[in-house]
C-alpha cells in the first residue's frame, strides 16, 4: 500500500502481518480444499492430497507463494496428476468404506445427544467432573494448533516430579510462536473457602512447584467472590503472574462433558476409541467439540490482563475468608486434613479425593499413556 494510505489505516489499530506460505502451509490448504470435494462425492482418496503428490506441494511452498496462487496452480496442473484409469471407477470399491464410516458418526451422534440431555445440573459445582471432561478434550489436540499455540503434552501429572494435585486438574505444554509455555489449569466452582484458596495458590504458584509459566482459573463468573480473594488472589494472577480467568458457561462445558461420558462409556454404547476421536475431530462446529469449542480456545489464547468485573460476596465480620465452609457432619465421624490442603464443602459432597480411585482418571492416564 502507499505509505499514506497504511499510516492512515493503522491510526485505527495494528495491522496483521500475513505471511506468504510455506512447504507446511501449501500442503495444508490443498487437504483441506480437497475434503470437501471428496465428502460430497462419498469417496476416500489414498492421501489428503490425491491426487498432487506431496513433496511436489513442499517443493512449491518453499517458493512462497500467495494462497492464490496456489489454487491457480492445482487448477492449471490437475490433469497432469490424474493416472488414465477412471477416478471414479477405481475408487468404487471405497464407497462402502465412507458409507459405513457414516454411519459409525451417526452412532456417536446419538450417544452424543442422549449424554448430554442426561446431565444433571448437579454438575455445575462438580470440579473434578469438569476438569477430566477439559483433560480429555485438550489431549484430542495433541500435535495441533489452536489460538497460535502447538500442543505438546497435556497431562494432569502437574507437579514437578511427576505427581497429581487436587486443586490443579492439569497442565497443557506447547509452544506460542516461539515461546515455550505451560498453562496450568484449575477448575475452581467451589463458592469460598480453603479449597478456593488453595487452587488460587496452585496457579500462583510461587514456590515453582508446578513449573507453570501462566495460571488459568476455569469459574464462572455469574458466581460471586469475596474482596479478599479478589485482592490477594485474582489480581496478582491476573497482572504480576500474567494469568487469566476463563469464564465456565454451561453450554459450552456440557458439550464436553457429554462427549468424555461417551468415552467412559464407550463399551456400553458399542463403539471404539477410533470412533469417538474421529467424531470429535470432524464435528460439526455447532457441537462445541475440539478446535471449534468456545472453552478450548479461550484457554489458550492469549490473556486479555483485564481482571473481569464479579459480584462481590457478602464479607463476614471478624470471619476468615478462607475458613472450611460450615458444613454439618456426623460427631461420630472427624475428617482429618493437612493445613495446606483442608477438606471444602465440596469435598464433603464429592467424596474423598483419592487421586487413583475414580475410574475417569483410570481412562485418562491410559489414554496420557497412549498419547
Amino acid at each position: 500500500l502507499p505509505k499514506s494510505v497504511l499510516e492512515r489505516m493503522a491510526a485505527h489499530g495494528k495491522p496483521y502481518e500475513l505471511d506468504y506460505m510455506d512447504s507446511k502451509a501449501v500442503v495444508e490448504l490443498v487437504s483441506f480444499s480437497l475434503e470437501g470435494f471428496y465428502r460430497s462425492k462419498g469417496i476416500i482418496p489414498p492421501d489428503t492430497v490425491y491426487p498432487f503428490e506431496k513433496n511436489t506441494l513442499e517443493e512449491l511452498g518453499r517458493e512462497r507463494p500467495t494462497a492464490r496462487q496456489v489454487l491457480e496452480w492445482c487448477k492449471q496442473n490437475f490433469d497432469s496428476f490424474i493416472p488414465n484409469k477412471d477416478f471414479q471407477h477405481q475408487h468404487q470399491p471405497l464407497q462402502e468404506e465412507y458409507e459405513t464410516l457414516e454411519k459409525e458418526m451417526v452412532k456417536v451422534k446419538d450417544a452424543f445427544d442422549l449424554e448430554k440431555g442426561s446431565i444433571m445440573d448437579s454438575f455445575w459445582e462438580q470440579n473434578k467432573q469438569i476438569g477430566n471432561a477439559l483433560l480429555f478434550s485438550f489431549q484430542r489436540l495433541i500435535s495441533q494448533s489452536l489460538e497460535g499455540v502447538e500442543v505438546f503434552e497435556v497431562t494432569d501429572r502437574v507437579k514437578v516430579r511427576g505427581g497429581k494435585d487436587p486443586y490443579l486438574n492439569f497442565k497443557i505444554i506447547g509452544k506460542d510462536n516461539e515461546s515455550d509455555i505451560c498453562i496450568g489449569v484449575a477448575v475452581l466452582q467451589d463458592d469460598g473457602g480453603r479449597g478456593l484458596g488453595a487452587g488460587f495458590k496452585r496457579l500462583l504458584d510461587k514456590r515453582g512447584e508446578f513449573n507453570i509459566t501462566r495460571g488459568c482459573l476455569v469459574r464462572s463468573q455469574e458466581k460471586p467472590l469475596n474482596r479478599y480473594f479478589r485482592d490477594n488472589y485474582l489480581e496478582p494472577l491476573i497482572h504480576a503472574q500474567g494469568g487469566e480467568w476463563v469464564d465456565l458457561i454451561s453450554e459450552d462445558i456440557r458439550s464436553l462433558i457429554a462427549i468424555w461420558n461417551v468415552y467412559r462409556k464407550r463399551d456400553e454404547y458399542e463403539l471404539t476409541e477410533d470412533q469417538i476421536f474421529e467424531f470429535i475431530k470432524n464435528a460439526d462446529p455447532e457441537l462445541l467439540l475440539g478446535i471449534h469449542s468456545p472453552l478450548l480456545q479461550e484457554i489458550l489464547s492469549a490473556p486479555t490482563h483485564q481482571v473481569p468485573d464479579t459480584i462481590d460476596e457478602p464479607e463476614l465480620e471478624n470471619s476468615d475468608p478462607e475458613a472450611p465452609l460450615e458444613q454439618p457432619v456426623d460427631s461420630s465421624s472427624k475428617v482429618i486434613t493437612s493445613e495446606d490442603d483442608p477438606v471444602t464443602e465440596l469435598d464433603l459432597l464429592e467424596g474423598p479425593r483419592d487421586e487413583e480411585s475414580s475410574e475417569g482418571d483410570d481412562d485418562l492416564t491410559e489414554l496420557a499413556k497412549d498419547d
